[in-house]
């Protein structure tokens, strides 16, 4: 099976093609290029990220986001040294880089039996979320927020990088996209130049005051887990990737590794697809079902008490991701549209949203007369995971959200909607196990046999377990063990 290229995507390599040639000769570039960080395969990779909000979105300065977030970044060394100087880090076999709770989901489980084997380990995030989860269970995490730029360091002139784009006209690429599309990618390639040569620093002190043999991360496409894995593969340190979502869009091509581990054999072909190579990826499961709670029939109190749900009434939980790099803007908003109006004619129904991070609760808000239940309370009283939110769920709606997987592990329906034609790419919907949607009275017909307990949807259940099987290599609890046996092999 050869995966589908996102239209326009060759657009991408020939934009920084263009900009690569004029900042070549800048000394920061140099720097990165010293420290054998690709700058522009990093760029590559979050151009085509947001390649949907770079199209799809008027301003031209929606983009330039992470520059202005982490402009003080680089003044904050001198306090890690001093930290680590102090704490068991300083000696740590083994790091962990989780920017999400996602990543720090399939990390967790190994803990006990790094403990076990009396491996050292540390945990090294941006993450306030991760940091505090971390904090709480009393595991020690560098906090990269906390560094104070040491007096020798050199400093970063955002002004002098973005002066080198001022008068940039790229003439092979006008008559294709609009300037505003090309203006935008400039603006990712001036902003990360500075972010990842700071992210740099970042990873040298780590480097000399821990010497980690190996790296671990969540990520390794994206801004900071493709520079960190650059890094320290260029240092001689070994780079092992853990699978946490879905890997089903083109962006995973960009990964860099030495060994990916994977949920199963579904997520190898797939990457394999994509040009990796397959000795250097391994199925062993996923570490965050080692431990799952049995699936109840309740719904669970917080939802309850947070959320107003009713315990004898139907709920079906929403899960969309989004627009990014697998939906459209456009296509995101006309999929909320159309579950707006189901959520009207179901009245008897809970349809609760469940945002993703990168969702914008503002597109749920554009219709008063919608019936769905926005959870954009405090996080802190929301269940902690996923499985806590299919208690007592009657089905999952959603896109390509990874979470249909595990809907489909608990046993649930899932149901998908592509009204646009832009998710004919992800496995279980090729694979035909979920419910899809391709318009609204579709969408409306299920979710009537669903709520009627049609005995379509008993069947289609009974036939997902040759599909989960090929999703995740033995669930069978062990797997952060299988996860923990596998790392400390590369410590020999």
């Amino acid at each position: 099976m050869k995966v589908k290229s996102k239209e326009n995507s060759f657009n991408i390599v020939s934009i920084l093609e263009e900009l690569q040639y004029s900042i070549a000769n800048h000394n920061n570039h140099k720097v990165l290029i010293d420290e054998g960080v690709d700058f522009f395969r990093v760029c590559r990779s979050e151009i085509y990220f947001n390649y949907n909000s770079i199209i799809n979105t008027k301003s031209t300065n929606q983009v330039k986001e992470l520059l202005f977030k982490w402009k003080s970044f680089s003044r904050r060394i001198r306090y890690i040294k001093n930290f680590v100087s102090r704490s068991k880090i300083s000696n740590s076999e083994i790091i962990f880089f989780p920017n999400s709770i996602t990543h720090l989901n399939q990390q967790i489980p190994l803990i006990r039996h790094l403990k076990n084997k009396q491996i050292k380990y540390a945990f090294a995030s941006l993450s306030r979320e991760v940091l505090g989860t971390l904090r709480d269970r009393g595991d020690s995490a560098i906090d990269l927020n906390l560094w104070i730029k040491s007096s020798n360091e050199r400093s970063i002139n955002y002004k002098s990088i973005s002066s080198i784009f001022d008068n940039i006209k790229l003439e092979n690429l006008d008559n294709l996209l609009s300037e505003s599309v090309i203006q935008k990618c400039k603006n990712i390639v001036i902003e990360h130049h500075n972010y990842i040569y700071m992210y740099i620093n970042l990873c040298s002190i780590l480097y000399k005051e821990v010497n980690p043999k190996i790296i671990v991360l969540g990520n390794s496409f994206s801004t900071n887990g493709s520079t960190i894995a650059q890094y320290f593969k260029n240092k001689g340190v070994f780079v092992i990737s853990i699978m946490h979502g879905n890997i089903t869009t083109e962006i995973n091509r960009f990964s860099i590794y030495d060994r990916y581990i994977v949920y199963g054999q579904q997520a190898k072909d797939t990457l394999i697809d994509y040009g990796k190579d397959a000795r250097f990826i391994k199925p062993l499961g996923k570490p965050y079902l080692d431990d799952i709670p049995k699936r109840k029939l309740i719904i669970c109190d917080a939802l309850i008490n947070e959320l107003a749900l009713v315990q004898n009434k139907k709920y079906i939980l929403i899960l969309l991701s989004g627009p990014g790099e697998s939906v459209s803007l456009s296509h995101h908003l006309k999929i909320i549209h159309n579950l707006e109006i189901l959520s009207q004619e179901f009245s008897d129904v809970q349809f609760v949203i469940k945002p993703h991070r990168k969702d914008n609760l503002e597109y749920y808000m554009r219709n008063k007369k919608s019936k769905l239940i926005i959870a954009n309370k405090n996080q802190n009283l929301l269940p902690k995971t996923i499985f806590e939110w299919f208690h007592g769920c009657t089905a999952v709606i959603t896109g390509a959200s990874t979470a249909g997987n595990e809907a489909i592990f608990y046993n649930l329906p899932v149901v998908t909607i592509d009204l646009m034609k832009e998710l004919e790419q992800i496995r279980f919907i090729r694979e035909k196990v979920s419910f899809h949607v391709e318009n609204y009275k579709n969408l409306k017909n299920v979710i009537k046999n669903i709520i009627s307990n049609d005995s379509i949807i008993k069947k289609k259940l009974k036939d997902n377990k040759k599909y989960i099987d090929n999703v995740y290599y033995k669930a069978d609890g062990n797997t952060s063990r299988r996860i923990t046996d596998y790392i400390s092999s590369f410590l020999d």
